[in-house]
């Protein structure tokens, strides 16, 4: 049997020496999922925006979509910004 560094378990990794978790992996998701809203949801959002006559409404209702992007990538409650 190989020695491994690190033990996946229930999506979670745990350093196979001292049964600490290894948090890398979650940090590398976090940023990852940043990196593809970033990447794919904001150009979608704001084509276009150098030619807008934007009102208080029309922002608001971005601001709205964007913190919504948010909430659904790390299951967040409505409330929370």
């Amino acid at each position: 049997m190989d020695w491994v560094e690190r033990i996946k378990y229930l999506e979670c990794y745990f350093r196979s020496r001292t049964g600490e978790v290894d948090t890398a992996y979650a940090v590398e998701k976090f940023y990852s999922s940043l990196h593809l809203v970033k990447t794919y949801c904001i150009p979608m959002l704001l084509y276009g925006c150098e030619v807008w006559y934007v009102r208080p409404v029309d922002m608001k209702s971005v601001d709205v979509a964007w913190n919504n992007s948010f909430r659904k990538i790390f299951n967040a409650c409505w409330w929370e910004v």
